[in-house]
């Protein structure tokens, strides 16, 4: 039997998760603008590794291989690859973006820092 209120139900869990979400990036924003205004460089460049190695490990997070081995997946591993290559693109192209000139702002981007989100995210600055 289906319930038709689960979809509503599902959908306002949603809306509050992304407010509760929004609020956090919206008050570490403020938080790391407010710390770098007058930030040297190391610190600057340490924020900036910060922010990377935070968007690393979440990347990592969403996407596990053991999730689809537990779904009982004939070639698990083939659907894994592609969960997480769709979850790389869906990324890059909806946040990426804004947190790249968030870390622009703080100028976060130096000749220590610009390497490693090259390299670690495959990030083109």
């Amino acid at each position: 039997m289906r319930v038709k209120n689960v979809f509503s139900v599902l959908k306002k869990c949603s809306e509050l998760h992304h407010i509760e979400e929004s609020r956090h990036i919206w008050y570490t924003e403020h938080r790391l603008q407010k710390i770098t205004d007058h930030a040297g460089f190391f610190k600057r460049s340490f924020f900036s590794i910060i922010i990377l190695v935070n968007i690393y490990f979440m990347r990592t997070l969403y996407v596990q291989k053991k999730f689809f081995f537990k779904l009982g997946l004939i070639d698990a591993n083939k659907y894994y690859r592609r969960a997480q290559n769709n979850y790389k693109q869906k990324f890059a192209d909806f946040a990426l973006e804004s947190t790249i000139k968030f870390v622009h702002s703080i100028n976060g981007f130096n000749f220590l820092t610009k390497p490693l989100w090259r390299i670690i995210l495959n990030v083109k600055i």
